[in-house]
């Protein structure tokens, strides 16, 4: 070391924020921001907006339902069969149908009152069929866990 020591002082007539502000603003080059919302954004922005109220400190805005849509078909036939098919090959599979049932017992939608339940968690009768089904036993496994 020689023994000289350098110090260098920046000082500007502005504070350095609005220096580094007027930096990165694009407005002063030309380059606009761009209105990128559809009609169907704006409308749902306006009433957004004017919906919007605080309520015991917390915002509260209702649902943007889209109006003049198409109801939704009804797919209870389509439903239907599906969950006769799960029920016919359940009832091909023994021990796939004791883990369904399990599962569905653990999850509330079956009878948990014991460990044997009925092998359709869905009843035929409600399905338009008629029939009875037999009762299973559901063996402890390390695949399912016992309800609570």
């Amino acid at each position: 070391m020689n023994g000289l020591s350098t110090a260098f002082t920046c000082r500007g007539e502005k504070s350095d924020d609005s220096t580094l502000r007027k930096f990165w603003e694009i407005e002063p080059l030309g380059i606009l921001p761009v209105e990128d919302t559809t009609a169907d954004e704006s409308v749902a922005l306006k009433k957004f907006k004017e919906e919007l109220s605080l309520v015991g400190g917390r915002y509260q805005v209702g649902l943007p339902w889209v109006q003049g849509r198409p109801n939704l078909p009804n797919n209870y036939p389509q439903a239907k069969h599906r969950l006769l098919a799960v029920q016919r090959r359940l009832d091909a599979r023994e021990k796939d149908r004791a883990i369904y049932a399990a599962v569905m017992r653990h999850k509330g939608l079956a009878s948990a009152g014991s460990r044997s339940i009925e092998a359709d968690v869905v009843s035929p009768a409600s399905c338009g069929l008629p029939g009875i089904r037999q009762q299973t036993e559901v063996p402890d496994s390390p695949h399912t866990t016992k309800p609570r």
